[in-house]
């Protein structure tokens, strides 16, 4: 696994605390650096403000407010095609 920082550099968007916190402590067990958020629109103005847009972003599709479509589209629509999966089976 590399070690540069940026490479590590993981966010998880899941509105589900416990659910969150299960992948963000297997990220940490590999060596990633998780960021976690419950709220979308959270994640999108934090993650504008990092110096490096992270390697992966972990996303749950079914959210209040702002869906995982919706995050991925505005996501994209900001920063351009990145890597991003979904949490949870659709």
């Amino acid at each position: 696994m590399p070690d540069n920082p940026i490479r590590k550099r993981i966010v998880v968007v899941d509105d589900d605390t416990s659910y969150r916190a299960f992948i963000e402590n297997l990220l940490e067990m590999e060596g990633f650096k998780p960021v976690g958020y419950a709220n979308p629109k959270d994640a999108l103005k934090n993650i504008s403000r990092l110096y490096a847009i992270p390697s992966l972003i972990i996303v749950d599709f079914n959210m209040d407010g702002m869906n995982g479509f919706e995050f991925i589209r505005e996501f994209r629509r900001r920063n351009g095609s990145h890597a991003i999966t979904s949490t949870k089976p659709v």
